[in-house]
C-alpha cells in the first residue's frame, strides 16, 4: 500500500472522501476515517470506518495504527484535500529514493496571508533560541513517511498527552530542536472550509505544549507523557 489518507471528522466527511477518489491517483491508497458518523460509500474496497476516540488526537494515532500505507496523509473535515495531492506524494517518494529516511511534509492553506506560520515568540525562550526570527515552523496538516514514524516519533502521529490543539506547533519544535526543522510546501494547497473552531481542550493543550519546550532540551522524546491536573 503506498499510501493512507487519514480523516479525522465530526458530522459529514462526504466531499473529503469524493475528493480524494476524484482525483484518478496513480498510486495505491486507502481512506480511514474516524468519526461519530458513519456514511457508506458503495463499492468503495479501499474504505475503512472507525468509531471517535474520543478526542482529534486519538483518533489520528488510532488510525495510524489501523493503517497500512508507505506514506500518511492527514487530513480533517474542515478542509478540502489538495487538488494536487499527488505532487506531495511524489515528492515524497522522490526523497526516500534518495535514501531520507526522514521525510515529514505538509500543504498549506492557500488562503492564509503567509505561506507558513511559526511558533510563538515565548517558544523560543523555552528552547534557547538566540533570536526570535528563526523560530521552527507549525506544521499544519503533515504527511509523513511511515518509518519515520516509527524511528523519531515515537510511533505515533501526535504526542498522546495532547487532545487537540497546538499538536502541529509541538511536531515542527521538535523536529526543529533534533536538526531536522520542517517547511511547508508551498506549491500544494488545501482549501479551508468555513467552521467553528473546537476550543474546550485549548488550556490543557497549551500547558502540555509549554512543558514539553521546557523539557526538550534534556529529554528528546517526542511522545513524552505529560500530565495536566484536570
Amino acid at each position: 500500500m503506498d499510501v493512507s489518507f487519514l480523516i479525522v471528522a465530526l458530522g459529514d466527511y462526504d466531499r473529503q472522501v469524493n475528493n480524494i477518489i476524484n482525483q484518478n491517483l496513480d498510486f495505491s491508497y486507502e481512506i480511514l476515517v474516524c468519526s461519530d458518523k458513519l456514511i457508506n460509500f458503495e463499492n468503495l474496497s479501499n474504505f475503512r470506518f472507525f468509531e471517535d476516540q474520543g478526542t482529534s488526537v486519538s483518533s489520528f494515532n488510532y488510525l495510524y495504527k489501523k493503517s497500512k500505507g508507505k506514506f500518511i496523509i492527514c487530513l480533517n473535515n474542515v478542509i478540502l484535500p489538495p487538488n494536487n495531492i499527488g505532487t506531495l506524494v511524489n515528492k515524497m517518494k522522490s526523497s526516500l529514493k534518495k535514501g531520507n529516511d526522514f521525510i515529514i511534509t505538509s500543504p498549506v492553506d492557500r488562503s492564509a496571508p503567509l505561506a507558513y506560520c511559526e511558533v510563538p515568540e515565548w517558544v523560543a525562550k523555552k528552547i534557547n533560541l538566540s533570536h526570535y526570527d528563526d523560530r521552527p515552523r507549525i506544521i499544519r496538516w503533515p504527511c509523513f513517511y511511515r518509518q519515520t514514524v516509527e524511528k523519531y516519533l515515537g510511533g505515533v502521529i501526535f504526542n498522546q498527552s495532547f487532545k487537540h490543539h497546538w499538536v502541529d506547533n509541538w511536531l515542527g519544535t521538535f523536529c526543529y530542536v533534533i536538526g531536522k526543522p520542517l517547511k511547508e510546501d508551498i506549491d500544494v494547497k488545501i482549501t479551508a472550509l468555513p467552521h467553528n473552531s473546537i476550543t474546550k481542550h485549548d488550556d490543557h493543550d497549551k500547558k502540555v505544549y509549554e512543558l514539553l519546550c521546557d523539557s526538550v532540551r534534556e529529554k528528546l522524546n517526542y511522545n513524552l507523557n505529560v500530565k495536566i491536573g484536570e
